[in-house]
């Protein structure tokens, strides 16, 4: 508060200084007037002066002086903004002194965990560089031994020759984990995998499969061959009952439609086993679809990194004061399997929206479920 006050009084005395200055040299500068009594025994008839007034304007002048104390005016108004309203009294004098003291203590704390962490970097730095200087010693001897061996080759050398000590960086370099690698792979196997639920790829595979039994084993061909004669009756059948009239030929009408019906029982008792009624193969395709999705996410868990964040990235966040330390800290300390999974619950709720819109693009095609296996895949071999 008193220095505050002090600069308060300085900036007032300069204001005084500015303005008093001006009016001076208003007063010197000023050319004398008609009336005698007015005119002040100024010193501009002196020579000095008139040359100081024909090297500068009277213009130059005024405006020299109304910056200055248009700047010491808002020095002014600044001071007197950052005044107190109302007096302090002398509890929040205390508050304010041990909200210091606070201040000072949480900023000494982290300049000494900075200090720390600095000094362990430097002894890294003093080791990493007494090793390189002991391996520039020893590749120095073994040059020197080398050429003297091949300038003296007449003489014997006894002893052994020395082998250098290999000086091992790796286990002083953080590893280097591919966590950004990892975690995408993660992502697009959890989204392949939602989008195979999805699109309804295990009766797809059911269809493949019942295709496959129809062309590659004998009753197939035989089901399928008979299933096609009876579909070009039936076709010739409903051909030919267009062709009668229901009122003059009735007896043919009745018996030509009860042949029609028996033919269509009989194209459905030899149409391909549906999804839905066939409980083993369904049990079978499931599990094996979970089976293999549970072996490669268990597979995908084993070849996760051994550690979530190094102990170095984890000083560099904490010496650039990043607001992500609290998250980083939470992630030294978790084991990589469980941030993993984690992951892995994130990613089936972000592919949650996505397979939706996948759904919500594909287009639905409605074909008879008996005639469905012979629509995808019987054109191909028709």
């Amino acid at each position: 508060m008193a220095d505050r006050l002090t600069e308060l009084q300085d900036a007032i005395n300069l204001q005084a200084e500015n303005l008093c200055n001006a009016i001076g040299v208003i007063q010197q500068v000023a050319h004398p007037t008609f009336f005698s009594e007015f005119n002040w025994a100024s010193r501009a008839s002196r020579p000095e002066y008139q040359a100081f007034l024909q090297n500068q304007s009277t213009e130059d002048i005024a405006r020299n002086f109304a910056v200055v104390i248009t700047a010491t005016a808002r020095q002014l108004d600044a001071l007197i903004g950052a005044l107190p309203e109302e007096e302090v009294g002398p509890e929040l004098q205390r508050a304010a002194v041990q909200r210091l003291i606070e201040d000072y203590r949480t900023e000494g704390r982290r300049l000494a965990s900075v200090t720390a962490l600095l000094e362990s970097r430097l002894g890294d730095v003093r080791r990493f560089l007494t090793a390189i200087a002991q391996t520039q010693l020893t590749t120095q001897s073994l040059e020197a031994e080398i050429s003297s061996r091949y300038s003296v080759n007449s003489m014997a050398i006894d002893g052994d020759s020395t082998i250098p000590e290999v000086v091992d960086f790796s286990a002083d370099l953080p590893p280097k984990p591919f966590w950004l690698r990892y975690l995408v792979v993660l992502f697009l196997f959890v989204l392949t995998c939602r989008v195979v639920r999805a699109l309804d790829l295990s009766n797809r595979v059911h269809n493949l499969l019942i295709f496959l039994c129809s062309v590659l084993t004998n009753s197939g061909r035989k089901r399928r061959a008979e299933r096609k004669r009876l579909a070009a009756d039936l076709r010739k059948m409903r051909d030919e009952l267009k062709t009668i009239n229901m009122i003059q030929q009735f007896a043919a009408y009745s018996k030509l439609e009860r042949r029609i019906k028996s033919t269509t029982r009989q194209i459905e008792q030899l149409a391909p086993e549906t999804f839905d009624k066939s409980v083993k193969r369904f049990l079978a395709i499931k599990l094996l679809l979970f089976a293999c999705e549970g072996i490669l996410t268990g597979w995908l868990l084993s070849r996760s990194p051994s550690v979530t964040l190094t102990k170095l990235e984890l000083d560099d966040a904490q010496l650039r004061d990043s607001y992500l330390v609290p998250l980083l800290k939470l992630l030294y300390y978790l084991p990589t399997k469980l941030a993993v999974i984690i992951w892995i619950c994130l990613c089936h709720w972000f592919c949650t929206p996505i397979v939706k819109w996948i759904c919500s693009r594909k287009p639905v095609v409605l074909v008879p479920p008996a005639e469905d296996s012979d629509r995808m895949f019987g054109n191909r071999n028709g």
